[in-house]
């Protein structure tokens, strides 16, 4: 876990967020910050299509075997 020390840690100030009592939003600090957004580097759109796929079936093998959970099964055997 990130703790106050760490280059990953945002402080409670650091982003937008909302007083849920009372519906105000206050903006974060990030907001002060003036930088431009870093520009990517060019992909194949195959390499990106490829690993994509990848992605899914990767999830699409997990969820349907050892990350199965059974309020799933029962709702897709329902109908």
């Amino acid at each position: 876990m990130a703790g106050p020390t760490s280059p990953s840690y945002l402080t409670p100030t650091a982003v937008d967020w909302e007083d849920t009592s009372t519906g105000q939003l206050s903006e974060g600090e990030w907001r002060k910050e003036i930088s431009e957004l870093v520009g990517l580097k060019r992909q194949n759109r195959r390499e990106s299509n490829i690993l994509a796929e990848k992605i899914r079936g990767f999830y699409k093998d997990y969820y349907n075997n050892e990350g199965s959970v059974v309020f799933q099964e029962n709702m897709i055997n329902r109908r």
